[in-house]
């Protein structure tokens, strides 16, 4: 009750960072994010996102580093969606053991294949079913 007003207040402050204790934020995708993985040796992040899309990151810097794009290649073999399904979707992503290459795969049974510092998708493989 006696401190200066200047004073006051301060734990506020402190309970606030305490309570946001992020390292890093990764902002890009368009939707919600559904997986995330690491590479072998801990530098990059890459996301999968509900949006179609999945991102590497620089896992020190938080800089985006390559993007890879399915939108081309979001229909199904018969070229009908299912109800409540987006084809777009990214369920999953995964580096090699090298770390060199990146793995997503889609909701309308797609699995994408890139190059994890560049994006340059290298193979579309079709006809993955969930289960």
């Amino acid at each position: 009750r006696d401190a200066p007003q200047a004073l006051r207040h301060w734990e506020w402050g402190h309970l606030m960072d305490q309570c946001h204790r992020e390292l890093l934020t990764f902002a890009g995708h368009a939707a919600r994010v559904a997986d995330v993985a690491f590479s072998p040796d801990g530098a990059l992040l890459a996301t999968a996102s509900a949006d179609g899309s999945a991102m590497v990151w620089d896992a020190v810097t938080g800089a985006r580093i390559a993007v890879l794009r399915t939108e081309l290649e979001n229909r199904t073999s018969s070229g009908t969606v299912q109800a409540g399904v987006d084809p777009a979707a990214l369920r999953n992503v995964e580096f090699d053991t090298g770390g060199r290459y990146g793995a997503a795969g889609n909701e309308g049974g797609q699995a994408f294949v890139w190059e994890a510092r560049t994006g340059k998708r290298l193979a579309v493989l079709n006809g993955h079913s969930s289960g």
